[in-house]
């Protein structure tokens, strides 16, 4: 996968997959994309996942918010997917902040695989980032809003 991004083993990698919707806090995670390029510049980020069909408007809001935060050489848009057990095989962390979701399925699908995942204290995600059996992951909450 990460030969796909253009980016070797050594560079370190996090993630957010799902619809590009308000409620999932995207801009949020570009936000702490922008702040952690600050202190480590090395790092990259790949973001997964399409417009919601209500507001495809936001998706072009996000793009122009990660320009102006000057993430462009570190962020990659990939957009709809359906490989998703390969594209988090990729990362080396995952991050999720939405709130008000009923069963964010990332983060099961996360939990089967060898990478990290952060994910808020919203109530449908602290059964989520439950990590058993998956020995080489962990999953941390953090207190929402924590971009």
């Amino acid at each position: 996968m990460r030969t796909e991004w253009g980016i070797t083993d050594d560079v370190p990698v996090i993630g957010w997959l799902g619809r590009l919707d308000r409620k999932k806090r995207v801009e949020d995670v570009l936000t702490a994309a922008a702040a952690l390029a600050q202190q480590r510049p090395q790092v990259r980020w790949v973001i997964v996942g399409g417009p919601n069909f209500f507001y495809p408007e936001h998706e072009g809001e996000l793009h122009r918010l990660a320009d102006q935060l000057g993430l462009r050489d570190t962020l990659r848009w990939l957009g709809d997917r359906d490989d998703v057990p390969r594209l988090l095989a990729g990362l080396d962390a995952l991050v999720w902040l939405s709130e008000g979701e009923g069963m964010p399925h990332v983060l099961a699908e996360a939990a089967a695989c060898p990478s990290s995942s952060r994910a808020t204290t919203a109530p449908s995600s602290r059964s989520s980032t439950a990590r058993q059996g998956c020995s080489s992951s962990s999953g941390t909450r953090l207190p929402s809003p924590t971009p």
